[in-house]
């Protein structure tokens, strides 16, 4: 924006002459300094006054009619009623009541607009109560002097009235204000919250550690180390610490050159007039950071002509976001800004970078407007969420048919109400079987596969044996036993008997419902553990004949073992054989391991038979399955 230049000259006292230029003033010694305070940032609200449902979130960018300046902050004056995200906006009413929601620049917090939120019941009357509240963690931990905040989870997730009251067990270690805990002094305290809603309470807690002061700041880096701003313009640098947990973070800002950028106490740099100059930031321990400020002064202001959004029409699901594009004409305007609005922000909402969100189902219109009123629409319709298809599944897997012959497959998919339930088929080999919409036409003798396929690429499918005619199929399959039990680790043989006798393929797939009770490999079964299994016999055709089997645990097991030599003398090279006396004698497993505590004094084979290696002496131990042992002692003499 053009400004026009107002230089006055005044005679005064001493002679000094003060010349003011712009609202800035140069006195007789040629220093600078600013003659009023002039704001060139400023907001403005649509609503004084908002009401909410409980429950419900709102986007309270959608009441900013128009600011100019840097980024926005928002605070709220109860944020156990009314909740509000500090940097997007984004509102949640959590209890029945009002608050004040605020709105103020990054920069300069003295220039804010404010609207009262009201929050009500909801006017459906379909209230969701609260089942119960809990932590997302078990345990936080805080430094002296940090704050933190606790997060609550909520179950239903889309509970009505969201409202907590907060307490601390010892508030000289940790207070807490609506969620954020601040740690005072070095020691822990349990965190209390309870709902509005049924009075649920879920407790956390917080660890609160002295900082080790001898963390020293060893660097600190600038969000940015260049500058170009325009005469009047603002900015504020950020510092970054290293180490993070470094216990003095107390900065000082200075400028080489106040007269063309100065630089406040909190890193708000201000462009005076045209030049250069180097803004540094300083720790107590003297660790520095410098930015290289340029300040030019623009003559020429390019206004925007067209501003235009790239999609006129848009579609999106629900819950689902998108970033508009906008581009403006001429492309070298100076001021490009961008604002944006939403005609129903409880339909679509959009925050300042033009990121729209379905809210609900409907249209809505979304408005981009440059800084000099020029605007381009787009119209935004929320539907529903689209479901995608999980999985699909067909009805046979095995078809057999004889030339000429049709079928049907019929195709499911999961879930129902998936929203795209289109199914395409496909045949592998078409010349044996073709397939159009499920039905199966057999052309020549041979086998193919159908396969069906949902539109994400889901499938399924069916093998398909084509026969001439000549082959004979079996009518039926008969197991010689329906019912069979067996003892754990035994085995049996299945035999079956096909009818008609002479069928073509006699081919017969075995398969257990339960292959950890009961395996089973071209009929023969084996009882693994307790329990019931059916075994399936099914032949190429699809004809099932079934046994159930039982499985019992029939075992004897071994109580106790005894050698019947437990003190031998041996001299080199000699042997003598071992033997197991079992308790009880019908045990039914007496399998023996057999180990030598020295194989160079004695070995022992696998039937007990001792062997004197060496001069000395050794143990031979003889143990069971189950764990029952004996031993005997060796000595081996020369």
């Amino acid at each position: 924006m053009k400004k026009e230049t107002i230089i006055s000259i005044a005679l005064v006292t001493f002679s000094v002459i003060v010349i003011i230029i712009g609202g800035v003033v140069i006195n007789g010694n040629g220093n600078w300094f600013s003659s009023k305070n002039e704001k060139k940032y400023s907001i403005k609200l649509i609503d004084e006054k908002i009401t909410l449902s409980l429950g419900e979130e709102y986007d309270f960018n959608a009441d900013i009619e128009s600011f100019s300046g840097t980024g926005l902050v928002f605070s709220s004056s109860k944020p156990e009623i009314v909740k509000i995200d500090k940097d997007t906006g984004i509102i949640n009413a959590l209890a029945l009541g009002e608050a004040t929601i605020t709105v103020s620049f990054s920069n300069d917090s003295s220039i804010s607009k404010s609207c009262l939120i009201e929050v009500v019941e909801s006017s459906s009357g379909d209230k969701v109560k609260l089942k119960k509240i809990y932590f997302d963690r078990d345990t936080y931990n805080l430094y002296v002097g940090d704050t933190t905040s606790l997060n609550v989870l909520f179950d239903p997730t889309n509970t009505t009235d969201k409202g907590l009251t907060w307490t601390s067990s010892n508030t000289k270690v940790v207070t807490i204000n609506s969620g954020m805990a601040k740690g005072i002094n070095a020691g822990e305290a349990t965190i209390t919250v309870k709902s509005h809603d049924g009075g649920f309470e879920a407790k956390t807690k917080v660890i609160v550690k002295e900082l080790d002061e001898k963390v020293e700041v060893s660097s600190i880096s600038l969000n940015t180390n260049n500058l170009d701003l325009d005469i009047g313009e603002s900015i504020k640098l950020n510092v970054t610490f290293n180490p993070s947990n470094a216990y003095n973070k107390k900065v000082t800002w200075v400028s080489n050159n106040p007269g063309v950028a100065n630089v406040s106490s909190d890193g708000v740099i201000m462009a005076i007039k045209e030049g250069n100059a180097i803004i540094t930031a300083k720790t107590s321990n003297g660790k520095t950071a410098n930015c290289k400020v340029l300040v030019t002064k623009k003559d020429t202001i390019i206004e925007v002509d067209e501003i235009n959004i790239t999609n006129e029409v848009l579609s999106l699901d629900l819950n689902n976001s998108l970033m508009l594009e906008v581009t403006i004409s001429p492309p070298n305007a100076t001021n490009k800004s961008v604002t944006w609005s939403s005609s129903d922000s409880k339909i679509v909402s959009v925050n300042e970078n033009g990121v729209v969100t379905g809210k609900q189902v409907g249209t809505a219109v979304i408005t981009a407007k440059s800084s000099n009123g020029k605007e381009s629409t787009c119209t935004v319709t929320v539907t529903k969420e689209t479901i995608p298809v999980n999985s699909i599944t067909v009805d046979a897997t095995i078809l057999k048919l004889e030339v000429g012959k049709t079928a049907t497959i019929n195709a499911s998919i999961l879930p129902r109400n998936a929203t795209n339930q289109t199914v395409t088929w496909e045949s592998n080999n078409p010349a044996v079987a073709t397939v159009k919409n499920g039905v199966v036409t057999a052309v020549s003798k041979g086998s193919a596969t159908i396969t069906a396929f949902s539109n994400n690429g889901k499938k399924a499918s069916c093998k398909v044996e084509v026969s001439d005619g000549s082959d004979i199929e079996v009518e039926s399959i008969k197991l010689t036993e329906n019912e069979k039990t067996i003892d754990i680790n035994k085995s049996y043989v299945l035999f079956f008997t096909l009818t008609p006798s002479n069928a073509t393929n006699r081919t017969v797939t075995w398969t257990s419902s339960d292959p950890s009770v009961v395996k089973v490999a071209n009929g023969v079964i084996t009882g693994l553990k307790e329990g019931n299994a059916i075994i399936y016999a099914t032949t190429a055709n699809g004809k099932v004949d079934t046994c159930n089997v039982t499985v019992e645990d029939n075992n004897i097991p071994v109580e106790s073992i005894s050698l019947n030599q437990t003190d031998v003398t041996l001299n080199v090279a000699g042997t003598t054989t071992l033997r197991v006396v079992f308790n009880p004698v019908n045990a039914t497993d007496k399998t023996i391991k057999w180990s030598s505590s020295d194989p160079s004094v004695a070995t022992v084979s696998v039937k007990g038979v001792v062997t004197a290696v060496s001069k000395g002496s050794a143990t031979i131990t003889a143990k069971s399955n189950n764990g029952k042992v004996d031993i005997a002692r060796i000595t081996v003499n020369e």
